[in-house]
This record gives structure tokens, sequence and C-alpha cells, in this order.
């Protein structure tokens, strides 16, 4: 991404060097937030093991992205560039989590219009796809990331002491576009078609209320629209020659920053959603079981000898609501 505020007034009327990865702490604050967030997010779905369901398995590798992006860029703060191969291996992590998380965020506009029209069965429908969402998702932005690190995307500034992309007065950004602004460019379109598709689909369909899953698919090719969207038309208004606000500006980049941060809220928030269902559902589960043991449990055995009766522990009958916690009370007549 590019940190037009950042530009470089060179000496050199030919070229200008702009600051990819900028080494003040007050440039990074968007940047560390993105990143505190998604690592917090991966280490949920890690602990709460979400990611063995398709959605919370493109969810842990849309946080690598992330991770990998914003990682990158405040890495510098911490341990500054000073050679080639160090801003060659910045390039790869940086391309490699814009285009990433670019992408995921089109796929979950595709995810959601499978769920909207397969309803029931959009579980195994989605397992079928996880293949080709990572051959899409992760391995080409990988490929992407390695090829603009080969050809000289970020280069080593003696002057800044920091990775800077050079951009040549005589001719077009070439690099930033193929490896930046038109991955970018196709996902929101993308994300804004089949969102618009699903919508309309969704909009036919009555009385089946959305769950955590509709929320998450719904949210976030939004979010990748807001944070994106408004960024990439003013980089495409730059190059045409124009001139934008530097305010403006500075709030594009805001935004792009903080997509990680956004889309770690709305998981979270999806989060709290499936434990709080599975809550439910577990209660449900557990009253059902006691209904069942308290008609299947005879009321005297077979000899007459005895009785039983199911009756709270203590009288706590909060425990009725959370658990099975019962005993079985003997009465026995000899």
């Amino acid at each position: 991404m590019l940190d037009f505020l950042l530009s470089l007034e060179g000496n050199n009327p030919d070229y200008q060097d702009l600051v990819f990865f900028p080494r003040n702490v007050e440039y990074q604050i968007s940047v560390l937030l993105s990143a505190i967030a998604a690592t917090i997010i991966v280490l949920l779905s890690l602990i709460l093991k979400l990611y063995k369901e398709p959605l919370g398995f493109m969810v842990l590798f849309m946080n690598f992205a992330h991770i990998s992006f914003c990682y990158s860029k405040f890495s510098v703060v911490i341990y500054p560039p000073q050679t080639e191969l160090h801003c060659r291996i910045i390039t790869v992590m940086n391309i490699f989590g814009i285009e990433s998380a670019a992408i995921w965020g089109a796929l979950f506009a595709h995810a959601f219009s499978l769920v909207v029209k397969y309803q029931e069965l959009c579980e195994a429908q989605l397992r079928v796809m996880i293949s080709k969402y990572l051959l899409i998702a992760v391995n080409l932005p990988l490929i992407s990331g390695i090829v603009a690190s080969l050809t000289g995307h970020l280069i080593y500034s003696q002057k800044e002491g920091t990775c800077v992309h050079r951009v040549y007065t005589d001719r077009i950004d070439f690099s930033s576009n193929v490896y930046v602004f038109i991955p970018i460019w196709i996902s929101c379109i993308a994300s804004i078609i089949l969102y618009k598709k699903s919508m309309t689909e969704l909009n036919g369909l009555r009385g089946r209320p959305p769950n955590s899953k509709f929320y998450v698919l719904m949210i976030y090719p939004s979010i990748l629209v807001l944070c994106w969207g408004p960024h990439s038309v003013a980089q495409t208004v730059l190059q045409m020659g124009a001139s934008l606000n530097r305010t403006l500006l500075a709030v594009f980049i805001f935004m792009t920053n903080m997509q990680g941060f956004f889309d770690a809220v709305a998981y979270g928030r999806s989060i709290r959603r499936m434990l709080y269902e599975s809550g439910r559902n577990c209660i449900r589960r557990n009253n059902a079981r006691e209904e069942q043991l308290g008609t299947s449990l005879p009321s005297k055995l077979q000899d007459g000898s005895s009785t039983y009766s199911l009756i709270p522990e203590e009288g706590d009958f909060d425990n009725l609501r959370h658990a099975s916690t019962f005993k079985i009370q003997s009465n026995v007549t000899l």
C-alpha cells in the first residue's frame, strides 16, 4: 500500500521514492491495532478449534494474511531494514498479506452466495470449496509476493534507513498496480456483485432468520469495500494526475490499515453469538435428556420393593437451566 503522505521529495526529477514502511510509531498505530486484533482471533481460533468448521477455517487464514501484512509493516519500528534482502523478505510478507486478505474478503461473498443458495446443505458445499479457496487466496498471493520481491517492488534507501517504492515520473506505476491495486479492484468488484446477488436471493426467502454464520459472511465483504474502496479510487485519481486533500488521503490510509481490526471485531461478535447458540443447544439437549430420563425410569422395581424419584440437589433450581445435577433417591421397604 502506498503511504502517499510519507512521500520523499528527492532532488532527482526523474523519480520519487515513496515510503512503504515508516519507522515512526505514530504512523503505525492503526497497523498495530489490526496486528493485535488479528493475533487474538488466531489464538482463539486455535484454542477453541473453530478452524474445524469451514467458516472458522476461512477466518483463520484471513487473519494469517492480516498478521503477515501488519507485522511486515510494524517490524521496521523494532528492527529497521538494513539490506536489500531485508526489503525483499518484507515485500513477500506485505504483498501476500494485502492480496490474500482482499481475496478472502471476496471469497466470503462467494461463500455467502453458497449459503443462501444451498441453505441446509451449505456446510458440505463449503467443505468442497475450501481447497479451491486456498489455491486462490493463499497460493496465488504467495507467488505474487515472491515475484514482487524479485522485480524490485521495494528497494532499500540508505538515506531514509527503510524500504521505499520508487515511482518514475515518465511512466505508470506498473508494480503497485499489478501487485496491489488490480487485485484489490477485482476483489472489491467481485464482492459487490456477489453480495448484491446474494441479498436479492435472501430477500426472497421467508421465515429463515440469519444465524451467526450469515452475519460473518455478510459483513466481511462490506469491510473489504469500506476499507479499500476509497483508497483504490484515490490511487486511480492520483495516477491520472489529479491532486487530493492530504487529510482525506490520511483517512483513506488509516482505513486500509484498520481492515484487520474491523474483521477481528466482526468475528469476535460472531464468536460470542456462536458460543451463545452452542450454550443454548447444550441446555436444550440436557433438558431433553432429563425429560427422557424422568419418563423412562420406573416408579417401582419389578418386585415392588423400591420407589424412585428425581429431585434437584439442595433445591438449587438454577442448576436446572445449566446442567443436569440430579440425584436418584431410593426409599427401600423391607
